[in-house]
């Protein structure tokens, strides 16, 4: 099967951490992947109750400091990630893919890999710059064999 997705989980974990309540409970700044945060939220994800729902849980783990302030950003991040997984319907196909091909930067990537790897689904990195050395390809192509 080949297909390509995108999504604004990117987006939407920005506005979280600089302009939501989540945001107050976690230090500003980039603070230090943590895996073990990361995980708990990827696992999350697979539980009953929504984006909406588990988004609320982030505070509450931070209130009760189930993770200390500087691990919730991964919590944060995997929590999205998995429900983007998820979501994508990538993980609910028989068989599940044995690899996939991720495009963009390398924090990003190392991310993404690490949810796709712990959930049993092989990764091959791409630089950011793939899709549009990609697209100029194909328009360079295009122009080369088009009639005037």
């Amino acid at each position: 099967m080949h297909r390509i997705a995108t999504a604004m989980t990117g987006e939407l974990f920005a506005l979280l951490r600089q302009h939501s309540i989540l945001g107050r409970l976690m230090p500003a700044g980039d603070v230090r992947f943590d895996g073990y945060a990361f995980d708990a939220g990827l696992k999350r994800s697979a539980d009953a109750g929504g984006l909406l729902h588990h988004l609320f849980g982030v505070r509450t783990t931070g209130l009760f400091q189930q993770f200390a302030e500087p691990a919730l950003p991964s919590y944060l991040s995997g929590l999205l990630i998995g429900h983007e997984l998820r979501a994508s319907g990538l993980l609910s196909h028989a068989p599940r893919p044995a690899q996939v091909h991720l495009i963009g930067n390398d924090r990003l990537l190392a991310s993404y890999a690490h949810a796709l790897t712990t959930l049993g689904v092989g990764v091959q990195r791409h630089p950011e710059d793939l899709s549009a050395r990609g697209l100029h390809a194909l328009w360079a192509r295009r122009t080369a064999t088009a009639p005037y």
